[in-house]
């Protein structure tokens, strides 16, 4: 069963979550630098991106770490208060795919060049139509399945809010 999360007056049932890097664009090329690491956040009503403050990064072996910030899946609200995190309505969401790429060695933290998968989430807001992107931090062997998760869960609450 899963966890229920209580804001304001409306409650909110927890769906899934995973540190991931932020990309602010369409589609990866495995020489894409994030924009910022966080945590995302899926629930029944929204997809929510808290951003890691940047302290919590050190340098290890001349490239970067993300060290644990925490986990915000009961903490949303206090996690949005973070500069660069945002929350997508589900209605808004159009859609979320995993979409796969081939990067060469040492990219994304890969020893060797392969395939390597992210989550392409396309959404509409106030101001118009807007597409990101979602590499999750995660072991090799399962980046696929969790990223393909994800996407379903997604597409799964796009169609139930649909009615």
């Amino acid at each position: 069963m899963p966890d229920l999360i209580v804001l304001s007056s409306l409650s909110e049932n927890f769906v899934q979550k995973v540190v991931t890097s932020f990309y602010e664009k369409e589609q990866l090329s495995g020489m894409d630098t994030p924009s910022s690491r966080g945590q995302l956040i899926l629930t029944n009503r929204r997809l929510v991106y808290i951003k890691y403050p940047e302290e919590v990064t050190r340098k290890f072996l001349g490239s970067q770490v993300w060290v644990n910030a925490g986990d915000f899946s009961n903490r949303i609200e206090e996690g949005l208060k973070n500069e660069g995190s945002f929350e997508i309505p589900i209605g808004q969401v159009r859609d979320a795919v995993m979409v796969s790429g081939f990067a060469p060695n040492s990219l994304f933290g890969f020893p060797k060049a392969q395939r390597f998968y992210y989550l392409n989430v396309r959404y509409q807001n106030s101001s118009g139509k807007k597409t990101c992107c979602f590499f999750f931090i995660a072991k090799e062997s399962d980046l696929k399945s969790l990223t393909e998760e994800f996407a379903n869960n997604i597409e799964r609450l796009i169609n139930e809010s649909k009615g």
